[in-house]
This record gives C-alpha cells, structure tokens and sequence, in this order.
C-alpha cells in the first residue's frame, strides 16, 4: 500500500510539473514568463548602455514642445509613428500580465465558488475580463476627454483637424497605445487559456474589429473622435459584459448568453 501511495503522488507530481518549454509548461506559467520579460525590460533603466532600449519599450516616443492655440506657452505633446510599436509590444505583454492577475485573483475564485460548467466557465472568463478593460477604458478616455473640454465644446471633436489633432498630450498617447495593445494580447490568449476551437472565430472578429479601427484612428490623427467613440464604447462594453458574467455566475434571469 505504501508503495502505491507513493506511485500515485508521484504520478501527480509529475502531472503539475509538465516538462520546461512544453506547451502545457509555458501555458501553465505564461504569466510568470511574461513578468521576467516586463522585469528584464526594466531593469534595462540601471544600466546607461541600455536605458536607450528599456525607454523605448516602456516610454512614449516623438515628444516635441509645441504651443497650439489653446495654450499660453510651448507644451510638450506626442505624436504618432513607426516607434511606438516597440512600446505596443511591452504593453502587450503588460496585459497578458494583468489578465493572469485578474485570472488568478478574482474570476478563478469566483468560479471556485460557484461550480460552473466548462461551457459556462469559458464565456464567464470572457466577460469578466472584458468587463474589467471596458471599466478601465471609461475612466481614461472619460479623462481624456475631460481634459480636452469635450463637454463643454463638443466641436473641438473635430475643429483643428489634421494640424491640431495629430499633437497629444501623454494620457491621451499611452491610452491609444493601451487600448492597440489590448486587443492584440487577445490573440495569444486564445493559445495561454486553451480557448475553446468554436470560440476563437467570434471572439477573433470583435478583437480584429476593434484593433483596426483603433489603429487607424491613432495613426490618423483622429484621437479626439476615437477617444469619444471608445468613452461609449467602454460604457457598453462595462455594462453588458458585466450583466453577462452576472447571468453565467447565476445572479441574474436577464437571458444574455449569446
């Protein structure tokens, strides 16, 4: 007996500790893998030959001092180009980052609660995720906004246009640079948390959707009308996603399972 109960623990052993860069290996600790590359990044900041590379994965790029009419004097402001990819990459990655966070310390928990069914599970993981960038999309474009004084002249959307609205302020520029990167973490996600095949095409066309879109209104210069369509956006996105995982966790009849 004692030898079978040792078989049996080595068995499960073996199973939680599947081999180093197998699939199961990198999909069990893609989230760990990801903070040694954010980590490796930063630490580019201690060393002077490497600061150059390390700011420019994790600052934004094409600043210039630039007085446009509204100010009293020279601010500084960013422009769009080529080199924000590199920071679109690390963000990416801070996303992957942040989603296993969420994963680990919120909705797993959750689900732990409940019991749920794997079809169920799946598309409460989905919208409780959603549910969280939708949250944070609204705040920042809302501040965004705000500091541009939309509400009180709504036509400073687009007077100005192209001269004026390809300049942005830091805020506006790292949300854009957000909002691309989400998207784009999307579809590596469908590999880390071992989406189901039936799922990807759907999920994988709202994704492509709002990456063009919003890649073509950043590169474009149209930042004051996609920071206003993303404000509604994330308020759509918050509540419906949010009613959504409600509904699959059981605390709602609203029939929202599509």
């Amino acid at each position: 007996m004692g030898v079978e109960v040792r078989r049996a623990a080595a068995a499960r052993s073996k199973k939680a500790t599947p081999p180093i860069l197998s699939n199961e290996f990198i999909i069990q600790n893609h989230g760990d893998i990801m903070s040694c590359i954010l980590m490796v990044i930063a630490l580019g900041f201690f060393f002077q030959i490497s600061t150059p590379f390390s700011t420019l994965f994790v600052l934004p790029q094409y600043n210039e001092s630039v007085q446009l009419p509204k100010d009293f004097e020279p601010q500084t402001y960013y422009r769009a180009g080529v080199w924000d990819w590199p920071a679109i990459f690390f963000y990416t990655v801070v996303w992957i980052t942040a989603h296993c966070i969420i994963q680990e310390y919120f909705l797993d928990k959750i689900q732990r609660r409940l019991h749920m069914s794997k079809t169920r599970m799946s598309k409460f993981n989905e919208s409780g995720q959603l549910a969280f960038f939708g949250l944070y999309s609204l705040i920042h474009s809302g501040i965004i906004l705000f500091d541009l004084g939309i509400h009180k002249d709504i036509t400073s959307v687009w007077n100005g246009y192209p001269d004026v609205h390809r300049y942005m302020n830091m805020s506006t520029k790292l949300y854009f640079i957000l909002h691309i990167a989400y998207w784009l973490h999307q579809y590596p996600e469908f590999y880390f948390q071992k989406v189901r095949k039936e799922d990807i095409p759907q999920r994988a066309f709202y994704s492509t959707i709002f990456l063009v879109l919003t890649t073509a209104a950043y590169f474009s210069g149209f930042v004051r009308v996609g920071a206003l369509l993303l404000f509604i956006e994330g308020i759509l996105l918050f509540v419906f996603h949010a009613s959504r995982a409600l509904y699959f966790a059981g605390k709602t009849n609203t029939p929202l399972s599509g």
